[in-house]
């Protein structure tokens, strides 16, 4: 009976460990900080924002328009088209910086990659909705989507924090 009651408190799937070994407990990886994960998650979004508007300007050549979207955005400011693509950089660095650090602990590039990609696209699209909504000039959605997808693109090159 005593055979029996131990036979039960025993997992199936547990490999019995030898008696003289002693177990062995492996440190836990050093997680990288905060600050660390942001400032990649600026330098990426920075590179992001300037490639998700020479993507969007490609793109809305394939849909039949040509406009050179930065220099919209920089005449939007009173300045030429490095004003718009320094605002692209700002811009991308800023929401690089905060997505980096959502992401941080995602382990699958996939995974990061699609929820990166389609979090700046959803931001985007709410952005361009809310310029539609108080009868504001905008930037054509598609290509902007595509380049905002590149943002989030870039950004989830950022490492894990954990390897």
């Amino acid at each position: 009976m005593a055979e029996r009651d131990e036979e039960l408190r025993e997992s199936w799937f547990a490999r019995r460990a030898p008696p003289d070994s002693t177990p062995s407990v492996l440190p836990a990886p050093r997680e990288r900080s905060r600050s660390a994960t942001w400032a990649l998650g600026a330098t990426t979004g920075a590179i992001g924002g300037v490639a998700g508007i020479f993507l969007a300007t490609w793109a809305t050549s394939k849909f039949g328009a040509t406009l050179d979207i930065a220099l919209r955005v920089g005449r939007a400011l009173g300045q030429g088209r490095e004003a718009g693509l320094a605002v692209a950089a700002i811009v991308g660095a800023l929401f690089g910086g905060v997505l980096a650090l959502t992401i941080r602990h995602g382990r699958r590039w996939i995974g990061r990659l699609i929820f990166a990609s389609s979090a700046c696209a959803t931001t985007w699209f709410c952005v361009h909705i809310a310029l539609l909504s108080r009868h504001h000039a905008t930037l054509p959605l598609l290509p902007m989507l595509i380049g905002a997808a590149a943002v989030g693109a870039a950004v989830a090159f950022v490492p894990p924090a954990r390897s």
